[in-house]
Formats: C-alpha cells, sequence, structure tokens
C-alpha cells in the first residue's frame, strides 16, 4: 500500500470542509436551538417558582384577610343583634302602652255604658213596675190611678 501524497491532501481538505459545513450548517444550529430550548426551560422554571410564591403570597393575604373580614362581620352581627333588640324593646313598650290605653279608654267607655244603662232603666223603672202590676192584677185603670204612688216606691227603694 502506497501513500499518495494527493490522496491525503484531498482527504485532509475534504476533511475540513466536511467539519467547516457540518459545523456552520448543523452542529452550530441545533446547539443554538438546545440553548435556546434550555434558556426557555429555566425561564419556565423561574416564572413557576414565581407563581408559586405568588400564589403562596396571595393565600396568605387572603387567609389574614378573611381572618380580619371574619372579625368585622362578627362585630357586624353583634352590632345589629343589639339593634335589633333595642328596636325590639322599644316596640314592645310601644305596644304595651298603646295596649295599656286603649284597656284603659275601653273600660272608661264600658263604664259610662253601665251608668247610662243604669240611667235608663232607673228611669223606665217606674213604668216597669206599674206595667208588671197591671198586667199582675188586670187592671189597667188601677194602675193608672196610682202610678204616682208606684213612681214614688219605686224612688224611695232606689235610695235606699
Amino acid at each position: 500500500m502506497t501513500l499518495d501524497l494527493w490522496t491525503v491532501i484531498l482527504t485532509i481538505v475534504s476533511f475540513f470542509l466536511l467539519y467547516f459545513l457540518l459545523n456552520t450548517f448543523l452542529f452550530k444550529p441545533i446547539i443554538r436551538f438546545m440553548d435556546d430550548r434550555k434558556a426557555r426551560i429555566e425561564g419556565g422554571l423561574e416564572e413557576g417558582k414565581m407563581a408559586r410564591q405568588a400564589k403562596e403570597e396571595n393565600r396568605r393575604q387572603l387567609e389574614e384577610e378573611l381572618r380580619r373580614t371574619g372579625g368585622e362581620a362578627k362585630q357586624v352581627l353583634a352590632d345589629a343583634k343589639s339593634v335589633d333588640e333595642a328596636g325590639r324593646a322599644k316596640v314592645l313598650e310601644s305596644a304595651r302602652n298603646d295596649a295599656t290605653a286603649a284597656l284603659k279608654d275601653a273600660r272608661g267607655r264600658i263604664g259610662e255604658e253601665k251608668k247610662a244603662a243604669e240611667a235608663s232603666v232607673s228611669e223606665s223603672m217606674p213604668e216597669l213596675v206599674a206595667a208588671l202590676t197591671a198586667r199582675l192584677l188586670g187592671d189597667d185603670t188601677v194602675v193608672s190611678a196610682n202610678a204616682g204612688l208606684i213612681r214614688d216606691c219605686v224612688l224611695t227603694a232606689r235610695e235606699q
């Protein structure tokens, strides 16, 4: 086997030419693509960490706000209850006062009506006694003749 100088030179030139072409059109784009991909992955991981931290911070803030608003809500409910109880007490007191006034008024009217009824019965008592006497006796002339006497007896009995 003999070595030909031209073949060795052409092989070396071919090798470097192939190396140059592969490096320019294959290796550098693949390396650039891999570096870009690595950068995107690292950026995504960093964004994920930041998102996780933001989520945790938001969760803490939400819990704090819930604690704060829960206390405020309890205070508002307690205030509303006390206002409601005060209003209920006022309405109840007003209703009691109204009922007492209505009862007094009704008792007063009943007393007045009772007195009026008694006066009406007292005024018509002599006529009633005379009518009953006439019916019992069956004689209207005796009753009409003695109407004054009957009236005087009824008035005397009422005064006693």
